[in-house]
Formats: C-alpha cells, sequence, structure tokens
C-alpha cells in the first residue's frame, strides 16, 4: 500500500515539475518591421535557453486578438486598449525627423516646422494623424500638413526610400538608429519636438493559470530590452 502511495506521489510531483517548466508550442504575434529588426535576430537565445519550447511567430501589421487567434504572447508597438489582455511596457519609443545627406544636398535643411511645406516629405500613410505633424517647443505647437512625391503604408519601405534621399521621413527612433549610427540619415529640426510618444510593450491574455513557456518569454523578452539597443546603454 505504502509503495502505491509513494508512486502516487512520484507521479503527482512529476506532473507539477512539468507544469512548472517551460514545454511545448509558444504561439507569437509580432509587428512586422520592429519584429523583424529587434525580435528575430534574438529569438535564437530564447530557444537556446529553454529547448523544450517550440515557436511559431506570426509578423503581421494587422490587428490581432491574441485570445480569438490562440496566441500565447505578443508585442505591440503604442499603447494596449484590450483589458482581456496584461500589459507590460518594453521601452518607451519616440519620433524623428531625419533626411539622407544626399537630399540635403540638394535641399537647404528646414530651420523651421513651416519650412517642411517646401519639402518633400515621405508620407507614412499608417500614422495616425497622416498627413499631419505635430511638433512642440517650449510651450509652442505646429501643426504641419505635409506632402510629398511618395506615400506608403510599409516602414520599411519609408526608410528605404529616405536613405535614398527621397525626402525627409518621420520614423520611430527603433526604426532609424542604426542610419542615424552611421551618417546614413541626419536628424533635422532637432531643437524641436516631434508630438507622438509611444511605447512598445509585450501582451499576453490575462488567464488564472498562465504556461510556464509563456512566463518564461515574457521574463527573456524583459531582460532583452531592459537597455534598448536602440538607445544604447542607460
Amino acid at each position: 500500500m505504502r509503495n502505491a502511495m509513494d508512486m502516487v506521489r512520484a507521479a503527482e510531483d512529476e506532473a507539477r515539475a512539468m507544469a512548472a517548466a517551460p514545454t511545448g508550442l509558444l504561439r507569437l504575434t509580432l509587428p512586422v518591421t520592429f519584429g523583424r529588426m529587434w525580435i528575430a535576430p534574438r529569438l535564437s537565445e530564447f530557444l537556446a535557453r529553454y529547448p523544450a519550447v517550440r515557436v511559431e511567430a506570426l509578423y503581421a501589421d494587422r490587428y490581432t486578438d491574441l485570445i480569438a487567434e490562440g496566441f500565447d504572447a505578443g508585442i505591440r508597438v503604442g499603447e494596449t486598449k484590450d483589458t482581456r489582455l496584461i500589459a507590460r511596457r518594453l521601452a518607451m519609443t519616440s519620433r524623428l525627423l531625419c533626411a539622407a545627406p544626399s537630399y540635403l544636398d540638394r535641399r537647404p535643411a528646414p530651420r523651421e516646422p513651416d519650412d517642411l511645406l517646401r519639402h518633400d516629405c515621405i508620407c507614412f500613410t499608417r500614422l495616425t494623424t497622416h498627413p499631419v505633424w505635430h511638433l512642440h517647443r517650449e510651450g509652442k505647437k505646429r501643426t504641419v500638413r505635409i506632402a510629398g512625391r511618395l506615400e506608403t503604408d510599409d516602414a520599411e519601405a519609408a526608410l528605404q526610400a529616405a536613405l535614398a534621399g527621397t525626402g525627409i521621413i518621420m520614423a520611430a527612433d527603433w526604426l532609424v538608429a542604426r542610419e542615424r549610427a552611421d551618417g546614413r540619415l541626419v536628424p533635422v529640426l532637432t531643437d524641436w519636438t516631434v508630438s507622438g510618444e509611444s511605447g512598445v510593450g509585450v501582451v499576453r491574455p490575462s488567464v488564472q493559470h498562465e504556461p510556464a513557456k509563456t512566463r518564461a518569454f515574457v521574463d527573456w523578452v524583459l531582460g532583452v530590452f531592459a537597455d534598448p539597443p536602440w538607445q544604447g546603454p542607460r
């Protein structure tokens, strides 16, 4: 009788240990550009740390309903309003105005926001305020309805156009960090702040018993962005 009870306890202990260990398929949803730039190159680290976990990553810029579509976690750029989800902020982001040196060789750099009216601006149509850019400085606010010869709904395409000298781009700091660091893009109107500061966060469904694989991913990604790589060490 005692041996049978010992076997039952051992089986229960083993089941608890398995439940506490990250294992199984982890389904993630990631924004296309941010995910490719800052998550995809690091996922191998997560897989190496948790060899019993498999990852299915969906890269999409559409709104993804984590619960309805069966995802364990996701990365979101911007605020999360879905009250069914638990959100943790990974990093703050800001918007910048930049242009390639080749563009600024042809056109004088803007000195005031209204100068943008006489420039080719690359229009990112997914911006919530498109085609209006909002800037402020020391309590002064300027609203500029920009125009340009190129409109696109793809952030990477807008970035490539800016690098080719097509015009001035408004972009998140995480998108243009490398290009600014190596001088391929130059900031303009640096004494003005572009409105629209936002953040990047990790979200997952609010459930009573969260799988260990999800907890492991959340803890890992929080560690990855403890010092946001596009901002440098703090």
